[in-house]
């Protein structure tokens, strides 16, 4: 955990909303499932990610971290 590696898998449950505490940044969520497990992803943009594949095989370059006893993905490529 905390390295940066490359994952294969699936996105799930992908959603956008906008951040409640800074109105003009949007936050992207999905769940991010491999044959290890699932971990949350978030990304954070000034404008709304609109093409994010839901549930096709996709590439996710990042490190794992711990979020309260979540694994979770932020900004990755």
């Amino acid at each position: 955990m905390g390295e940066t590696a490359t994952f294969t898998g699936r996105l799930m449950e992908v959603r956008s909303r906008r951040s409640h505490r800074r109105r003009s940044l949007h936050v992207t969520e999905a769940v991010f499932r491999d044959s290890s497990g699932e971990a949350n992803v978030v990304w954070f943009s000034r404008y709304p990610m609109k093409r994010i594949p839901q549930d096709e095989a996709v590439y996710i370059i990042g490190a794992l971290k711990d979020r309260s006893g979540e694994v979770q993905f932020e900004n990755p490529l």
